[in-house]
């Protein structure tokens, strides 16, 4: 993919402790199972987002599963594409070139991680790419949701904007009070905002 830091210089950058003293054990994180799109749904209904909300979102990620295919279709009627990061990296050069050219991949130890998962691909995330001269005229939103003690989320988002395009993101994340009141929980995000020439 991307990524060009050793894999070597990944693992050393986690050891090390958080500069904010957080120091988060992500071992523990790595069990558990995957729900399917279905749950998905009803997770989030059962979170209290209605139908009419899931329907007008353009990526939602609940747990570990992402379900990318919710709006797709009219993203790309107005000239745009959301695709999820994996996808992304292996098929467009352009998306490969930017990944991991704002954020340093070795800036701490959940970066670090974020970037390592990427490489086996055990991450999940998003690619927006407006092309030249589109405007996608409604908002995407984009919603993170952790429903269960345990959960954990590491996510790496692009949005590419080429010339005289324009788009707005609205990332929203919520979590369960069970996973919100355990000390278990552990979402990671990286996002990344690159301007095309």
């Amino acid at each position: 993919m991307a990524l060009t830091v050793d894999k070597s210089k990944l693992l050393e950058r986690m050891q090390l402790p958080d500069p904010l003293g957080y120091n988060v054990d992500v071992k523990p994180l790595f069990e558990g199972e995957d729900p399917g799109k279905a749950a998905i749904y009803k997770a989030a209904l059962g979170l209290g987002f209605d139908g009419r909300m899931l329907a007008q979102a353009s990526y939602v990620v609940v747990n570990e599963k992402a379900a990318l295919d919710v709006m797709r279709r009219r993203v790309e009627r107005e000239g745009g594409y959301v695709l999820g990061i994996l996808e992304a990296l292996r098929e467009i050069p352009e998306v490969r070139r930017v990944a991991w050219t704002v954020m340093d991949p070795l800036t701490d130890k959940y970066t670090s991680l974020t970037a390592l998962l990427e490489g086996e691909e055990r991450v999940e995330g998003y690619v927006v790419y407006v092309p030249k001269g589109v405007k996608i005229g409604f908002p995407l939103y984009t919603c993170m949701l952790i429903t269960k003690r345990y959960g954990r989320q590491f996510l790496h988002n692009i949005i590419l904007l080429e010339e005289d395009s324009e788009a707005t993101v609205v990332t929203g994340c919520a979590a369960a009070p069970e996973a919100y009141h355990s000390r278990s929980t552990l979402l990671l995000l990286v996002c990344q905002g690159v301007l095309l020439p």
